[in-house]
């Protein structure tokens, strides 16, 4: 979640002169190379990582992997709409909203995982939204929720990007290393098939010139997008899904921290004390659990 929170501050500078398409193209050609290296060096046995479930090519159906290419290409457009809400609304308003969801989560642990939540977790809810309060009372842009498109793609996001609760189902089939390997190819085949949509023209103009126009924040997107994947998906394997919304609170958290060096905005006394109260929540309810 520190690693998603770290990217989402790097899409903002890039996407606001450059096409989503093209940026989602770059990243996920990078992080599928990543992966597919690191599925190779598995393979033959020269590297050895801590895999909650580790499964070779050999061992995997064709099936298993038609259904995990489904659910990615699901996923993808919540990345899709996250990056076109960033384009027509302050940064701010797309984490908040886009990063959302937390009810989401845990009722899909209810109904699909037979998940229940104790007593006690209601109590970490309301003091999560509390704190949530605190951080964004003084964002007029998140509260006012003026109908735009940057509201209604941060919706879109949300509710797309809510489908990795759906995950730890491909996951056991296919293994962790290779299911992030699958996310990240259907991520990049369907952006660079949207990226023909867009323009017909494009194939003598690769995104070559983007990738060097904003090196640094490509280099920060692969980096950090690679390591989030892959700690997603192995973290998905034997966490609930109530931890994991609550865990995944650190993701925003992590993005408006960072975010105000980066951009340079002066966090309020209030928002601070709204980030206190989130990790002392996230803390205590860790502890207990």
């Amino acid at each position: 979640m520190v690693s998603f929170g770290l990217s989402n501050c790097f899409w903002d500078k890039p996407v606001k002169t450059t096409s989503p398409i093209r940026l989602i193209v770059l990243r996920s050609f990078f992080t599928s190379a990543c992966f597919l290296l690191l599925a190779v060096l598995i393979e033959n046995r020269v590297v050895k990582l801590p895999f909650h479930q580790l499964i070779f090519l050999k061992e995997i159906y064709y099936f298993d992997v038609i259904k995990a290419i489904a659910l990615c290409f699901v996923n993808f457009w919540g990345l899709f709409f996250f990056l076109k809400s960033m384009q027509h609304a302050d940064s701010r308003v797309s984490i908040s909203i886009g990063s959302a969801g937390t009810l989401i989560f845990i009722l899909i642990g209810v109904v699909f995982y037979n998940e229940r939540p104790t007593h006690t977790s209601y109590v970490y809810m309301v003091v999560f939204t509390i704190g949530w309060w605190f951080i964004e009372n003084l964002s007029k842009e998140v509260w006012k929720l003026k109908w735009s498109r940057g509201v209604s793609f941060a919706l879109l996001c949300m509710v797309f990007w809510r489908s990795a609760a759906f995950f730890p189902m491909a996951i056991g089939n296919v293994g962790v290393l290779y299911f992030s390997l699958i996310l990240e190819l259907t991520v990049f085949i369907t952006s660079f098939f949207l990226l023909m949509i867009e323009d017909r023209t494009f194939i003598p103009h690769l995104p070559v010139q983007d990738l060097f126009k904003h090196k640094y924040n490509i280099f920060a997107l692969v980096l950090f997008g690679f390591m989030g994947v892959l700690f997603l998906n192995m973290a998905m394997v034997g966490t609930s899904l109530y931890s994991f919304a609550i865990i995944g609170m650190l993701q925003p958290l992590t993005s408006i921290i960072v975010g105000s060096f980066i951009f340079r905005t002066q966090l309020t006394f209030y928002q601070k004390i709204g980030i206190g109260i989130l990790l002392f929540g996230m803390a205590v309810q860790m502890v207990i659990n």
